[in-house]
């Protein structure tokens, strides 16, 4: 079945890394079609200008006004982040209507595809796939529709969720829509079994790593060997860059692993004698360097980092700094919260007198 490979920048956000990485995959896999769906007029003509071959999809979110209007989500945050990381899942409905005998495979922006990326295997499966990173949290770093009835269905289950609980971002969402659908969608394989259950998985989620595995040989990471290895986002902590420290509640364990970069270009990963390629990586700290073509360089330093298994900050950001600072400066300046400390710290003084 004939396949394109959709990523979805919405909003006003215009990412370098976005414009690295479709450089990456160009360069990479001059073969495949690829889509960016956008809604913004200023990204369209600077990838339409810098990538002629790419084709583009303005995605129209005006059906959408109402779930947002009664979300709880924080909207503020990062010009629209949790908005924005979850209505592009909608998106993907109406770029795959364009094309309804094709199959979808959706990466987010900053997932770093290695050359031995297993497409062929991939899109020829029949359900919906994607990752599970905790009990409660899922992810489509990838994510694989085979029709749009496929898409359709998931759509209508998004809508459906939204409208009963505000509350959901992307990840929860989609643990939901897994666990009430376990015929709708198969997990792509985050973990080899031959390293060892993790502490915090249990059997049950333990299957949902890596059960997939036989069929594909290798390792999809959908966010946390990424975030230990290359770091998490700046913006995340205070303008450092954090090593080595895993997501709260992950069902992997990436301080277990080694990690080599072999002659081609491609991860590999080794924990208990034996050793299975990661296809792709979650890039979080969108570090450009790891999109361009002196990729192995900089990953390979970040390979030999990963021998200590300590947590390490490098480096300082002065932007992401600020834009760390920016939305809890106001608890700061507001004086009422002063007041309130200054009370609780009296009453408590009191309390031993």
């Amino acid at each position: 079945m004939p396949w394109n490979l959709v990523l979805v920048q919405l909003g006003p956000s215009k990412p370098r890394h976005l414009f690295a990485n479709l450089s990456h995959l160009i360069d990479l896999f001059p073969t495949v079609q690829i889509v960016v769906v956008y809604d913004d007029a200023k990204l369209q003509k600077r990838i339409s200008r810098d990538f002629p071959q790419i084709e583009l999809f303005k995605f129209d979110g005006s059906q959408n006004e109402g779930i947002w209007s009664q979300s709880r989500l924080n909207f503020q945050f990062r010009k629209g982040f949790w908005r924005y990381s979850t209505e592009r899942l909608l998106a993907l409905e109406q770029v795959h209507e364009l094309r309804p005998g094709h199959g979808l495979l959706h990466i987010e922006s900053d997932i770093l595809l290695f050359p031995n990326f297993p497409f062929e295997s991939v899109t020829s499966g029949n359900t919906l796939a994607w990752q599970t990173v905790s009990e409660s949290h899922d992810v489509a770093a990838v994510m694989f529709s085979p029709s749009l009835a496929h898409t359709e269905v998931f759509s209508n289950k998004i809508r459906e969720k939204l409208a009963d609980n505000p509350y959901l971002n992307d990840m929860t969402l989609l643990s939901q829509i897994r666990i009430e659908n376990p015929s709708l969608l198969t997990t792509l394989p985050s973990w080899n079994s031959d390293w060892g259950m993790p502490i915090a998985a249990s059997a049950r989620d333990y299957a949902l790593i890596t059960d997939e595995y036989s069929a594909y040989e290798g390792i999809f990471d959908g966010s946390t060997i990424g975030v230990w290895l290359t770091g998490q986002d700046r913006r995340n902590n205070g303008g450092r860059l954090v090593l080595h420290s895993d997501f709260p509640g992950s069902l992997t364990d990436t301080s277990l692993l080694s990690f080599r970069i072999d002659s081609n270009g491609n991860l590999w990963a080794k924990a208990q004698g034996m050793e299975s390629p990661i296809f792709c990586l979650h890039v979080h700290s969108k570090n450009i360097k790891l999109f361009r073509d002196g990729y192995r360089k900089e990953l390979g330093a970040f390979c030999e980092l990963s021998s200590t298994k300590d947590r390490i900050a490098l480096g300082f950001s002065p932007s992401a700094f600020w834009q760390w600072l920016k939305p809890i400066l106001p608890a700061f300046l507001h004086l009422s919260n002063y007041v309130r400390f200054g009370k609780r710290i009296f009453n408590q003084q009191r309390g031993r007198i």
